[in-house]
């Protein structure tokens, strides 16, 4: 008897009666006339330029729609797609994956339901941003501010770069904001968990952030002496920093020379612009030394796996001459560009072998 019903969502109450039980189960029933028109498209809006590598994508709702898909693609015929989700229950979705830089893409979306599938909207394009590949985030808290240390390091090397202030808020960025980047410089300066103050560091939910970008690639060097003061001995610190201990205000190194990965940067004296709080580390989970301290206490640790590479240093990079920062910044991000390898390459070493005449 649901030929004259309505379309819409109606609850059905299913009441089986025993001799002394009652029973009953609810179900919902969708009732459909026909399958979705074809949505209207919202953001980002056609020939728009400058669009984040992960864009949010909106569009208007459709009559008796179920579900949405969402195709994007490097040509408007869409046989080159570069993601595709279907199955959406609302009229708007960020993609789970990071979109070329400086690039056209092409976007579209369909509605779906019961009775099958709608018509695909018109396509609408739109350019992603020419994004400098670094972002630094200021989280000292200008208390003292010690960020032109870092922009004027990275000024001298002719470097592009995105400012991030978390300021007192701990306003700290996403794991969307994060995906704009090849590489995330924070530093934390003196910075301490004291009233006013946020605590100095990524905070667990933006650790989980950095975790998930770093597994997609990409290099993360953090600077901060009250990382782990404020923070504790976190499962990111472990897992991705490489660090299997921290002991607070246990530096006390008055000079530090870079290890492995920083091999041939230093000694460099260090010059506190606020009180000498550094922290010996010991590395662990694949992090080795970075840099050591003249009392052979660990100042850094690096990572580097198939997927990401990671730096941290308990002491603060302001704290070296002009010179060492603008050598030392430079070390780093050219190890953080170098060529990692990816997941199923493999090596074939030949021996050269030397016969006598």
């Amino acid at each position: 008897n649901t030929g004259s019903a309505a379309t819409g969502e109606f609850s059905i109450d299913v009441v089986g009666a025993g001799s002394s039980t009652t029973y009953t189960s609810t179900v919902i029933l969708h009732l459909f006339a026909q399958v979705g028109g074809a949505p209207t498209l919202i953001s980002p809006a056609n020939g728009a330029n400058n669009i984040s590598v992960v864009p949010t994508f909106s569009w208007g709702s459709v009559s008796q729609a179920d579900t949405y898909s969402l195709q994007i693609s490097l040509n408007p015929s869409f046989t080159d797609l570069v993601y595709s989700v279907t199955g959406l229950t609302g009229t708007s979705h960020t993609p789970a994956t990071t979109l070329a830089e400086a690039t056209t893409h092409h976007w579209r979306v369909r509605a779906a339901n019961a009775c099958g599938n709608g018509s695909f909207s018109s396509g609408f394009n739109f350019t992603t941003a020419d994004l400098p590949p670094i972002l630094l985030v200021d989280d000292d808290d200008d208390n003292p501010d010690v960020r032109t240390s870092w922009t004027g390091a990275l000024n001298s090397l002719g470097l592009a770069y995105d400012i991030w202030e978390t300021g007192a808020a701990d306003l700290e960025p996403s794991l969307a904001a994060l995906s704009n980047y090849e590489t995330v410089l924070w530093f934390s300066g003196a910075r301490f968990g004291f009233a006013g103050s946020g605590p100095a560091g990524p905070s667990p939910a933006t650790e989980a952030a950095l975790a998930d970008w770093l597994d997609g690639g990409g290099c993360f060097f953090i600077s901060s002496q009250d990382y782990h003061a404020d923070k504790g001995t976190t499962a990111f610190m472990i897992g991705h920093l490489g660090v299997s201990g921290v002991a607070d205000e246990d530096g006390d190194y008055t000079s530090v020379t870079g290890q492995n990965a920083l091999a041939g940067l230093g000694p460099y004296n260090l010059s506190f612009p606020y009180d000498d709080s550094t922290d010996r580390l010991t590395a662990g989970n694949g992090g080795l030394a970075a840099v050591l301290g003249d009392n052979a206490h660990l100042a850094g640790v690096s990572k580097e796996t198939v997927d990401y590479r990671t730096m941290y240093w308990a002491f603060g990079l302001e704290t070296l001459p002009a010179g060492g920062r603008t050598a030392a910044l430079e070390k780093i991000l050219a190890w953080c560009a170098g060529d990692v390898p990816e997941p199923g390459d493999f090596f074939i070493y030949l021996p050269i072998i030397k016969r006598d005449p």
